[in-house]
This record gives C-alpha cells, structure tokens and sequence, in this order.
C-alpha cells in the first residue's frame, strides 16, 4: 500500500512539512513492510492556478504540470492531507491541488490533518484531525 502525505502549505517557515516529517517518523518507527510512505510536497511541486482551455472534470489536461500531477495522485492508495486552517477549511494551495484533478482521489481513504496557529502535534498533544471520505469527489471537503 502506498501512502502518499500531502504537504498543503507552500509558506515560508510553515508547520506542515515539520507535522509531515514526524508522521513519517511514526510510521518507520512501525516497521509496516507492506506500507510505503512518500511526503509529496505541494511547494516543490510548484502547481499553477488553473488556465486550461478544458475543464478538469473532461480529464483532458492540456498543461503538462497538470498531467504529471494527476498521474503522480493516481499512485497513491491512500492520503494523509496536513494543511494549515484557513476560514475553518484547508489551504488555498491544497484546493488548487485538488482542483488540477478530474475526481481528486476517488474512492481512496484519506485523513485530513489542519493545523491552526502555529501548534503542531507532540507526544502529549494528538493532531486536530477530521476524517473525510473521498467519494464521489472532493467537492464534499472543507
């Protein structure tokens, strides 16, 4: 199974890669063998606002950032969403992931971690979590 985290801020000293890293070291930490874990960072990905001449619900990607991007999604058997809280919902940048995409993840698990005012998760402080299923598109989010 092949987990893919999504790192949904794209801001200068942000919490969300630091929230990814440790979720990483958790699961190496289980020793899961039947489990890869990939961080898939949205500021290296560097994804452009939408300009296309063809919705992205025809599943015709005329960019071909936009085309890499959904074919990299389409790996992944599962999600972990950590972005920072913006207006009780997710980052600008994580809706435009979401948005490049035909269906966003269809019929995949996922989780949704927001992190809000700087706080990230320790030991003695559990993740502010919400569980969301991905079907049948990820209009339902938020």
């Amino acid at each position: 199974m092949k987990i893919q985290v999504i790192i949904g801020s794209v801001r200068e000293g942000r919490t969300a890669i630091k929230v990814a890293r440790w979720v990483q070291q958790g699961f190496e930490q289980l020793g899961l063998s039947t489990v890869q874990l990939e961080l898939v960072d949205l500021k290296e990905w560097d994804l452009p606002i939408f300009s296309g001449a063809n919705p992205p619900m025809t599943g015709i990607y005329d960019q071909p950032k936009q085309q890499a991007w959904a074919d990299h999604i389409a790996q992944g058997d599962a999600f972990i969403f950590i972005s920072p809280e913006y207006n009780h919902g997710y980052s600008p940048a994580l809706k435009n992931a979401f948005g490049l995409l035909r269906q966003g993840m269809p019929r995949k698990p996922c989780a949704l971690n927001r992190l809000w005012r700087d706080q990230w998760p320790t030991p003695h402080q559990p993740i502010r979590q919400s569980r969301y299923s991905t079907r049948p598109t990820h209009t339902q989010w938020g």
